[in-house]
């Protein structure tokens, strides 16, 4: 999975917690399950946008400014091919 979607996760977890909130009541909030929200913080799925909005508008933060800290991974410079595949 891409490092700035674990990223998103792991600031939904820190805020959550700083809220002093348990996944539930954050789920309950967002609408959401609680395995859900569960699988977001520990980047073990990849939420549609307005999925993943949820969770961010019920910590009571802005979407924009929620994303300015986290870094997006840039793609390799190279295109690695195994000498087999080419033609």
């Amino acid at each position: 999975m891409d490092h700035s979607l674990v990223a998103v996760g792991k600031k939904i977890r820190r805020v959550r917690q700083q809220q002093e909130l348990t996944v539930q009541q954050l789920a309950d909030r967002a609408s959401g399950s609680k395995g859900l929200v569960s699988k977001v913080e520990n980047g073990r799925t990849i939420p549609s946008l307005p999925v993943l909005f949820g969770p961010i508008r019920a910590l009571n933060s802005d979407v924009a400014s929620f994303f300015e800290d986290i870094v997006v991974d840039r793609p390799p410079a190279y295109l690695h091919q195994i000498a087999k595949s080419y033609t």
